[in-house]
């Protein structure tokens, strides 16, 4: 979230956290930059639509008796064009996070270049 929240401003505007625990929002608070909003959320009902660029959805699908159709919530919350990432529950270890959270960062790094205006030779 600090890489994000350092990096925002002109590319992007709004940062934030969404769980169906308020405990765990209010825990994330106290370690997270200022400015992310915490969201407390229904995944099977989200009720958002057009809302985000990326989402990631981290250690979550495993825990959701109807994946699907969290997944369909997710994407549809997402704007056209935008990226919804998840890791599958199968690469749990340590140096499978370190990998994940390094091409969740590469890829956030690209759709940033790809906002910024083109340089005119």
């Amino acid at each position: 979230m600090r890489y994000l929240a350092d990096r925002r401003g002109e590319h992007f505007h709004k940062i934030a956290l969404a769980d169906s625990s308020q405990v765990a929002l209010t825990m994330a608070g106290k370690i997270l930059p200022p400015g992310v909003d915490r969201y407390q959320i229904d995944l099977m009902n989200l009720g958002w639509e057009d809302e985000w660029d990326i989402a990631f959805m981290l250690d979550v699908i495993e825990h959701i008796p109807d994946d699907i159709r969290a997944v369909r919530q997710a994407a549809k919350a997402l704007k056209p064009g935008g990226l919804l990432l998840w890791p599958h529950p199968r690469f749990s270890s340590s140096g499978a996070i370190t990998t994940i959270l390094r091409t969740i960062c590469a890829v956030i790094r690209e759709a940033i270049l790809r906002r910024l205006p083109s340089k005119r030779a």
